[in-house]
């Protein structure tokens, strides 16, 4: 959230660029920091493993793709260039999000203690919007 609202002056490639290698390392530190933490050995844990593993799969695609995206606009390239070149990455944008705020209320709703330590984590309380 925070990367995608502090843009200042125009987009040009070079902020993209920026940009991109913004969300890719919050993104390793992200996935990094999922991957420590074990699932409790519980159907709810795997479950929520199972759809963790799969979104830290989707944000890498993304991230990939939009690196591609960007890569392929020219240095000097104007605002409706960059726009062009854009354009295709938002309905993947958007299915990201949409996979991200589902997984954070299968983690708010689960049972037991999965939900209890999502719930009551600091750094989860955040997520509920």
């Amino acid at each position: 959230k925070t990367i995608s609202t502090t843009f200042s002056g125009p987009i040009s490639k070079a902020t993209l660029d920026t940009k991109i290698t913004q969300v890719e390392t919050a993104t390793k530190k992200l996935v990094t920091q999922i991957k420590t933490v074990p699932a409790p050995n519980t159907s709810d844990g795997k479950a929520a493993k199972q759809q963790l593993d799969q979104l830290s799969t989707d944000v890498n695609t993304t991230i990939t793709n939009a690196q591609s995206a960007v890569s392929q606009i020219p240095s000097n390239a104007s605002a409706v260039e960059v726009a062009s070149a854009l354009i295709p990455l938002a309905p993947q944008v958007k299915s990201l999000a949409t996979s991200a705020q589902s997984a954070i209320k299968s983690l708010q709703s689960a049972g037991g203690s999965l939900a209890s330590a999502f719930k009551s984590t600091a750094s989860c309380k955040n997520l509920g919007g």
